[in-house]
């Protein structure tokens, strides 16, 4: 047993664990030793040894650099009259009395309910909550243009910006906060669960089974190419050399049908579409071709010629023939016509019409296809 001098491997402490000392030992000596209670000295109350540091009392957060040890006793007798403890202490200023550790808001306990948190934008104890990325302290319009800025790729803080806590942001988040912002006034609408992307040559559009409030989309493409989106609540995009990432999203007036037209070759990246409820699943991607008109009979023709017409979706079709000036002078189709990619067969017979240019416009979904014939007699 050592006496009241430091032995290899042994240091020094008694009752009170709040004081420093520079040497690194705690110098805590009883009432019968007051006289050592401030200064750093060989001759203190019991003789032990401290553990390794280790990790923070239960239900705290580690302050850096600071961790619990505990001090065992190795004397059999007390020194200087004080009682020989155990005591529980931490590096320098961030003691606890032995209670527990500081948590990163100076909180001393062992109580796990009442651990320090961080809030969304990493501040211990903060009080800025998801969707308020620019910290104002309110969710409204900025909140939203600060969301989609950040998800179509601007270098700016999206921290807050998982507001429905799926571990995402994308146009899910987007809606949920406009919806926020707008007090929650969709709810009442039945929203989508499934929903097709149909990709012609120069259009992108949805059809969906109930209301679509959001759509992000990933095309990649050429160098020749230019979309111009629909109008809505949101309706953004960028270009980065040859991909495109674009959202729409509405304020509830109106459920997404047509996304945007375009010019030039894409293909679809990635496509995510939301309701006011959450995600909707897209059961594919359709890429239709526009109509087409093609002359597959006699060009000059007389009396007649066969125009083949494609249609890559059913729907109301009108097949019309006009002049140079701009005349109507015949009508082949005007009515439904099922989809037919190698084309339905339509005869013009010109036997009523003068020599002449004449242009055969077939007409579907918006999609406009003309090719010209010329009748000689």
């Amino acid at each position: 047993m050592c006496d009241a001098t430091l032995c290899a491997a042994d240091e020094y402490v008694s009752s009170n664990t709040c004081v420093p000392c520079d040497s690194g030992y705690v110098n805590t000596s009883g009432d019968d030793a007051s006289s050592l209670d401030t200064v750093c000295d060989l001759v203190v109350d019991c003789v032990g040894s401290w553990s390794d540091w280790s990790d923070c009392s239960a239900g705290e957060t580690c302050v850096s650099g600071t961790q619990d040890r505990i001090f065992t006793v190795t004397t059999a007798a007390e020194f200087g009259g004080a009682d020989c403890i155990a005591v529980d202490n931490a590096q320098e200023t961030q003691s606890c009395d032995g209670t527990g550790q500081l948590d990163m808001c100076n909180v001393c306990d062992t109580d796990p309910t009442n651990d320090c948190v961080q809030d969304c934008a990493g501040t211990w104890g903060g009080t800025v909550v998801l969707g308020d990325l620019n910290n104002d302290g309110g969710l409204n319009i900025a909140d939203i243009v600060h969301l989609v800025h950040s998800i179509l790729g601007a270098d700016i803080d999206d921290s807050c910006g998982d507001v429905n806590g799926d571990g995402f942001i994308n146009v899910s988040d987007v809606t949920s906060l406009v919806n926020i912002v707008l007090d929650f006034r969709l709810f009442a609408i039945d929203g989508a669960l499934e929903s097709k992307l149909i990709l012609s040559e120069n259009s992108l559009r949805l059809e969906s089974d109930g209301f679509v409030q959001g759509v992000q989309l990933t095309l990649s493409h050429g160098s020749r190419f230019e979309i111009n989106l629909k109008d809505a609540f949101i309706s953004e995009y960028v270009t980065n050399y040859n991909k495109t990432t674009l959202m729409i999203v509405t304020d509830g007036s109106h459920s997404i049908t047509d996304i945007a037209t375009f010019e030039g070759d894409v293909t679809v990246e990635s496509v995510h579409v939301v309701s006011q409820s959450g995600d909707v699943n897209v059961e594919q991607v359709i890429e239709l071709s526009s109509i087409k008109a093609k002359v597959v009979g006699p060009n000059p023709f007389n009396p007649s010629t066969q125009i083949s017409v494609a249609i890559p979706e059913a729907g109301l079709v009108s097949v019309n023939v006009y002049n140079v000036l701009g005349q109507k002078v015949a009508t082949l189709v005007d009515g439904y016509m099922n989809a037919n990619t190698a084309g339905h067969i339509v005869n013009f017979n010109a036997s009523h019409l003068a020599s002449g240019i004449y242009l055969v416009q077939a007409v579907s979904n918006g999609d406009i296809s003309t090719q010209k014939v010329m009748l000689l007699k």
